[in-house]
């Protein structure tokens, strides 16, 4: 019975596969982006979180304008960090695993040489 939850046991690998044929270049440039996305938001939860953790000190409480503040601060470091690991980082790390679902890319043909040339000598 499937009760619309993501589990391990109804997430299949057909979900990966349904990228129509021919688009595997942008798809991956684009898994690319949504990974490093990915980073930034969940990089930002934690920024917001360990924030929350802190004590609101001092003698004025903080106006509408300063939580604005940080919470719009809070997403630009989250930007900033986010695959700043290189390849150990969250993004890089989710991009390799689910790269593999992706269609191949076609191999670049090499070029056509003329007929009775011989390869490597140039022509004059």
């Amino acid at each position: 019975m499937n009760t619309g939850r993501v589990t391990s046991r109804n997430w299949q690998r057909a979900d990966f596969q349904a990228l129509p044929p021919g688009r595997s270049t942008s798809s991956r440039t684009a898994l690319k982006a949504a990974t490093r996305e990915f980073e930034a938001i969940f990089t930002y939860q934690m920024i917001a979180a360990m924030r929350r953790t802190v004590g609101q000190g001092g003698l004025l409480d903080k106006s509408q304008g300063e939580q604005i503040f940080e919470g719009m601060l809070d997403q630009e470091w989250a930007r900033e960090l986010a695959g700043r690991n290189g390849p150990s980082s969250l993004s890089e790390i989710l991009y390799r695993q689910l790269n593999r679902y992706l269609e191949p890319e076609p191999p670049i043909p090499a070029p056509a040489e003329e007929p009775g040339s011989l390869p490597g000598l140039d022509r004059q």
